[in-house]
């Protein structure tokens, strides 16, 4: 590329002098003018004799975007370009761009280099066609919009602005790349917009914002397709503005240590169903289990007031912790004895573990909701309340004291079918604890609670099957009665480890 200090050295370099888009573009660039050269050209079939009336060297095009301020063919407004045929490979590594880089709907022949270029004001390729814009570390003091913008390369990078800083916003609404994006440790003072975009690779990453900063919203709405994979590992974001269905569009995402102060977007954006479909296709991405997407979506939820969606998260959370804790302990056996009897051990106390879990998880949550243990205790009473009515309608049930079953009108009713309720009607037996079904089912499940049935009231193993199965079924009933209420009171008062 040719590096030219003036007009007259243009016109002494080229011998057929300007095109008649160039003099167009000179006057324009002296008064501040947009040049205006029409809509988007097609494609010339010959770039080395492009349409005159659109066409614009490269190394013209350098010339003015590069002149500083004050000189008599510059102004401060910059260059503003419509509809231009850009032949040649514009060139500005290193360079500083005073005024505005505005080259709208051009179509360029080669990629457009930037390398630690310095641009002070914005940055325009609104609806332009170019293989590549290749701008790592690279700094805008203004905007940089590529709205529509189609970039054609077919590998390595279609956008490459690694370590770029923006001080303002970079939108790239419905662009287009069939080649990698990447903003890898980009910083950008306002916002980043991907509404509508469309990205493509063959393999590897179609979108790369590992490290990224960006001070205000990143929107990933109504995405139009995607194909290869998005990192958005140790990116931070002020607000992340998202669809579920542009989520959808995507198979393997990355997410761990993406951090965000507040999500927005539409309305099932901080619904936990929806998150954890998010959540669950970075899981895929990876071979060990991340944790940190999981408590960052639970501590954003909750601080924006979604407890309960924050809740559900931690929930899953936990089980997924205790599943990759279960897969950490397997041994497999490698035809050593002792290995394989380490194996056996491991795979049995593996299965304890998942009882466990299971057990965790159905009755208490993992720890998060300790109000399920008041829904299985309550459970439990029914299912005893039901056996303790039938046992005593069928006369299973004898008091509980050896000086009432030796007395002389419970001997005499003893053999009595219907024994419990003509017991109540003699002269002791209305003295003796009246039976309550509920009661006596709420002192064999809920050990904390005393209401003296089990004390005056037991069923019996050789009156009826009910008091038989009541005999047997009380301990059960009992002993899932302690594990629940200790399993609920160690989830209220935290013994149990959440995290």
């Amino acid at each position: 590329m040719q590096r030219f200090e003036s007009w007259d050295e243009i016109d002494a370099y080229y011998q057929g002098g300007l095109t008649l888009a160039e003099q167009k573009l000179k006057i324009a660039l002296a008064t501040g003018a947009p040049c205006t050269l029409g809509d988007l050209p097609n494609k010339p079939v010959d770039w080395s004799k492009p349409d005159p009336t659109r066409h614009i060297r490269a190394d013209v095009l350098r010339y003015a975007l590069t002149r500083p301020f004050g000189a008599d063919d510059a102004t401060e407004f910059g260059v503003s370009l419509y509809g231009a045929a850009i032949s040649g490979e514009l060139d500005l590594i290193d360079c500083t761009i005073h005024g505005n880089a505005s080259l709208r709907q051009c179509r360029f022949q080669k990629m457009l280099f930037a390398d630690r270029a310095r641009f002070m004001k914005n940055v325009n390729l609104t609806g332009s066609h170019l293989p590549a814009l290749l701008a790592p570390t690279a700094y805008v003091n203004g905007q940089l919009i590529c709205r529509g913008t189609i970039f054609t390369a077919k590998h390595g990078s279609a956008l490459d602005l690694q370590g770029i800083a923006v001080e303002h916003d970079v939108f790239l609404t419905g662009a287009s790349a069939n080649a990698s994006v990447d903003l890898n440790g980009a910083i950008i003072g306002g916002q980043l917009g991907l509404r509508g975009m469309t990205l493509s690779v063959k393999a590897g990453l179609a979108l790369d914002l590992e490290g990224v900063k960006i001070e205000s919203g990143f929107f990933f709405i109504d995405i139009k397709s995607v194909v290869g994979s998005i990192d958005l590992s140790s990116a931070h974001v002020g607000n992340l503005v998202d669809d579920p269905a542009s989520w959808d569009k995507v198979t393997n995402l990355i997410l761990d240590g993406f951090t965000y102060d507040r999500i927005s977007g539409s309305q099932s954006s901080t619904d936990y169903k929806t998150r954890l479909r998010w959540l669950k296709t970075s899981d895929n991405s990876t071979a060990k289990f991340r944790p940190q997407p999981y408590n960052q979506l639970a501590k954003v939820l909750r601080e924006m007031g979604h407890e309960r969606d924050a809740r559900e998260i931690k929930v899953v959370l936990a089980g997924k912790l205790k599943t990759q804790d279960r897969k950490e302990r397997v041994i497999k056996p490698n035809g050593n004895w002792g290995v394989g009897v380490a194996s056996a051990w491991r795979d049995l106390s593996n299965a304890a573990l998942w009882i466990w879990h299971v057990t965790s998880l159905r009755f208490i949550g993992h720890g998060y909701k300790p109000e399920n243990a008041i829904a299985v205790l309550l459970t439990l009473i029914l299912f005893a309340w039901g056996a303790a009515d039938q046992a005593w309608k069928a006369g299973d049930f004898a008091p509980n004291s050896a000086l009432i079953l030796n007395s002389d009108d419970w001997r005499a009713l003893s053999n009595a079918p219907h024994q419990a309720q003509a017991w109540g009607e003699t002269v002791v037996g209305k003295d003796w604890e009246s039976f309550n079904s509920f009661a006596y089912a709420a002192d064999v499940v809920i050990p904390i609670v005393d209401f003296s049935q089990t004390q005056a009231w037991a069923p019996s193993t050789n009156r009826g099957p009910w008091g038989a199965t009541l005999w047997w079924a009380r301990w059960l009933f009992t002993a899932a009665g302690w594990i629940i209420s200790a399993l609920g009171a160690a989830a209220i008062t935290g013994v149990i480890r959440r995290e």
